[in-house]
């Protein structure tokens, strides 16, 4: 789960690439969960430049927490390659 990285170093490089705007979506995060829940990409971008925890998820993805843009909890499950890819939200 999660690759070889700690939640520590996993959460900060998800940090770093959603600074420099290194993300990517899913076509089913972008267009099937995110508008079914109503969630913006400003809230996804919210979430993983200030996440409140990190932790691992099935295979090579990480579930990110945190606030979005209305202050309201929101769990992003991305992949870390190049860039953050945005799997689905929730």
């Amino acid at each position: 789960m999660g690759g070889s990285r700690t939640a520590e170093e996993a959460q900060e490089e998800i940090r770093r690439l959603a600074w420099q705007r290194r993300v990517r979506y899913t076509t089913h995060a972008l267009f099937e969960r995110m508008p079914a829940r109503g969630v913006r990409r400003a809230d996804v971008l919210a979430v993983l430049k200030s996440p409140s925890s990190c932790r691992p998820s099935e295979g090579e993805r990480w579930r990110v927490e945190g606030l979005d843009t209305a202050d309201d909890e929101l769990t992003v499950v991305v992949a870390i390659e190049d860039n953050v890819v945005v799997v689905t939200v929730f």
